[in-house]
């Protein structure tokens, strides 16, 4: 019993070494990995790591892995006692710590400030979810401090850190993507600081989230484009805005299965054109993709795009491939049509309130739902919250219902492409 409780004090020690010379700086290995490093067991990995746990040097997620906690140091006694507030006084100052950041201590007694974190400050949904918020917290006696990460974690752990040195008292982010988590949000969490996650969340933490309900617009979308007599639909994702791996394009392809199967379509796999991306993909690479496989595949009558990107992507692999839109291909996706009702029409003619068929997602009121949960966190709700924001569908110039003269030319089509006639997908 000795020896073993010796051997995993041992590798603990070691461990926390490694943090320390940033062997370990944001992840450990998981414990399969770390067992045959040392040589060891995995309950004696599991041992070591408790201990670890215990003092705060690390923070395990259940389903996602060991993050290392502030640089592998414990928690001050302070923060241990009250995760929430923080200490009193800490080496004589006054003051307390979030997330391993000391706050301003001079934040007492005045409006509740939120910090507003968002990935860029350029696209129409940032702007529109924006509104809402501010507009929310000024009704509601907050202020609002605003920054973008520019889509990256470590801009993002930054922003993080300087707002909450501003004495911030609670936080909404856009997180950022990707298949590693913010270690800075997953230590706020588990403080259980006032923070509310927009349009994406982190599956296995415990956050209140406030998001579209994905999978119902992509729902929608299918069901009115299968009332206009469109039976073979492709789902679409050729660029780089989200990976795939993105929760809220998890639940929008989710949701564009579920729509053909609730209306007697048979998903096969070419349903959804997925274009693996890396740095050097172009906008031309994802169109040329796009036109061959709308020659590949002359049955299918609509596209409907998983990011704004897509859709304008489409139109133009539309007229490579001798595709006209709307007569011969319908095209909708998410989020767009706000930003061309802004604009102005995407053909060149009179604009109109929807010139593109689009997924609302109703970014306004994503945000002043997301304002009035961080107010309720600080005011000392303490309760985890959920909202599903619903969403619409605006039938817009880019689509149209087959006509028999389409069916016609996609028999034609798929004739003189050898294939024997029109397939569901």
């Amino acid at each position: 019993m000795t020896e073993a409780r010796l051997l995993h004090d041992r590798i603990a020690d070691d461990i926390l070494q490694k943090i320390r010379d940033s062997v370990f700086v944001d992840q450990l290995p998981v414990e399969n990995i770390l067992a045959v490093e040392y040589g060891v067991s995995v309950p004696t990995i599991k041992k070591a790591l408790g201990l670890l746990a215990d003092e705060g040097v690390i923070v395990r997620i259940r389903g996602k892995g060991t993050f290392v906690n502030r640089g592998g140091m414990p928690f001050p006694p302070d923060i241990r006692q009250d995760p929430r507030t923080g200490g009193a006084e800490e080496d004589g100052h006054p003051g307390k710590r979030q997330g391993g950041v000391e706050v301003s201590p001079d934040s007492r007694n005045k409006p509740p400030m939120v910090g507003v974190i968002l990935p860029v400050a350029r696209s129409g949904f940032a702007r529109r979810l924006l509104s809402g918020v501010l507009e929310a917290l000024s009704e509601n006696g907050a202020h609002g401090v605003v920054d973008f990460s520019g889509g990256t974690r470590e801009r993002e752990s930054e922003i993080v850190a300087s707002f909450l040195r501003a004495g911030v008292d609670g936080l909404i982010v856009f997180p950022v993507n990707g298949e590693i988590y913010n270690k800075d949000l997953v230590l706020l969490s588990i403080e259980r600081f006032p923070l509310v996650f927009v349009d994406r969340w982190l599956p296995g933490i415990d956050v209140s989230r406030v998001v579209a309900q994905h999978a119902s617009g992509a729902k929608l979308a299918v069901s009115a484009l299968h009332g206009a007599g469109h039976r073979n639909m492709a789902l679409v994702s050729v660029t780089a805005q989200f990976p795939a791996s993105t929760e809220s394009v998890v639940e929008r392809t989710r949701g564009f299965i579920e729509g053909l199967k609730d209306n007697g379509i048979n998903p096969g796999g070419e349903a959804l054109w997925i274009r693996e991306v890396n740095e050097s993909s172009t906008s031309r690479d994802a169109e040329e993709y796009l036109a061959d496989k709308l020659r590949q595949h002359p049955d299918v009558t609509a596209l409907v795009g998983i990011s704004p990107d897509d859709v304008p992507i489409a139109l133009k692999a539309a007229r490579l491939a001798g595709r006209s839109v709307p007569q011969d291909l319908s095209v909708a996706g998410f989020d767009i049509g706000g930003e061309c009702s802004a604009i102005g029409d995407l053909f060149g003619e009179g604009a109109e309130d929807f010139p593109v068929a689009w997924i609302d997602q109703s970014e306004v009121t994503i945000g002043r739902e997301a304002a009035g949960v961080v107010s309720r966190l600080i005011g000392g709700s303490g309760s985890t919250e959920v909202i599903e924001v619903p969403t619409t569908f605006h039938w817009g110039r880019t689509c149209s219902a087959v006509q028999d003269s389409q069916q016609r030319h996609v028999h034609a089509m798929t004739a003189d492409a050898g294939i024997a006639d029109t397939k569901v997908l």
